[in-house]
């Protein structure tokens, strides 16, 4: 499954969906599914999703983190193999989706690593950039974490990655009251923490622009 989470993404959308690896994919035995989490978006991208062919699911309440919660739960409660999720606004690369299935012969978790990548001089501000890098630190010290890239858009889980996601949804616990910034933050940190912790981890480096 690959799981896109859009807020007034219609451009973005447009130009990933055509590039999604599907022949490659299925040459390396993979049947692909798109699942994409709108956040109430105002312009065309629900219908830029429907007449792609893409399964369309409203989440519940705003910020990333509630875009997760439901593509993770959609996810365990299906018969699939692998998700790979990436923020479809042209940051990231979907021709690299087969190295992520690749390495998740390999591992339960694959987050793509864009510090280590090929990265567009624009492709990140200066106070994104150091805010990561505080981010992942404080992850790093606080849980010893081998981590280089804790705000990463490109993920990947294997099927026996759940034990990762049923922790990050319990952590989180219930909505309580409108979701906020504050929350998604948490919400998408825990899974990156918690994954080495209770499965394998691999850290590639992608591409960003």
């Amino acid at each position: 499954m690959i799981l896109l989470p859009t807020l007034d993404e219609e451009e973005g959308l447009a130009d990933v969906l055509p590039r999604l690896p599907v022949r490659e994919m299925s040459e390396l035995g993979w049947e692909s599914k798109v699942l994409i989490i709108d956040g109430g978006s105002k312009d065309l991208t629900t219908q830029v999703a429907q007449e792609s062919g893409c399964e369309l699911l409203q989440q519940q309440g705003k910020g990333k983190g509630a875009a997760m919660r439901l593509g993770f739960l959609h996810f365990l409660q299906a018969d699939y193999d692998a998700l790979v999720m990436l923020d479809p606004d042209g940051t990231y690369h979907p021709e690299e989706i087969p190295k992520f299935l690749k390495k998740l012969e390999h591992a339960d978790v694959v987050i793509g690593d864009r510090l280590r990548g090929a990265m567009d001089p624009d492709a990140m501000t200066r106070t994104n950039y150091f805010g990561n890098h505080v981010l992942t630190w404080i992850a790093v010290a606080l849980y010893g974490v081998p981590m280089n890239d804790l705000c990463s858009g490109y993920w990947g889980f294997s099927k026996q990655a759940p034990q990762v996601i049923v922790w990050s949804l319990r952590s989180a616990g219930p909505p309580r009251g409108p979701p906020n910034d504050q929350e998604t933050i948490g919400f998408v940190s825990q899974t990156a923490i918690r994954a080495p912790i209770h499965g394998r981890l691999w850290k590639p480096p992608c591409m960003v622009k």
